[in-house]
């Protein structure tokens, strides 16, 4: 799915409770999604030190993607940050790919940035 949000920061499933989302049709391929959570991956922020939650995580994100033919292409963004700290997670990710019939070529690019 290209519409998927990648942010997974390996401390839960990556899903996002209390989630609103959009997923706009599709025209002639094109497609995008946005979205917000008030509680992504349903825990709180944490010091680095394991002492108590200070805030629950918020997040968004939005993604393109365009898929007609043999081509697809997909960029998203996610940002999730606790509240009253300084605590901020933001990733960008760009994939693509080709179908030659006999094989399919595919690339992707993957940033992310924490800042504690």
């Amino acid at each position: 799915q290209l519409l998927e949000r990648g942010f997974n920061t390996g401390e839960g499933s990556g899903d996002a409770y209390n989630a609103v989302e959009y997923i706009s049709p599709s025209f002639s391929g094109l497609q995008f999604k946005i979205g917000g959570s008030s509680n992504y991956q349903n825990t709180q922020d944490q010091s680095y030190d394991g002492t108590a939650a200070k805030s629950n995580i918020r997040a968004y994100f939005g993604s393109v993607a365009y898929a007609n033919g043999p081509l697809q292409v997909a960029l998203s963004y996610d940002n999730a940050n606790g509240q009253g700290t300084e605590f901020q997670k933001d990733e960008v990710q760009l994939s693509g790919g080709y179908d030659f019939g006999v094989v399919k070529l595919g690339l992707g690019y993957d940033y992310a940035s924490v800042t504690p």
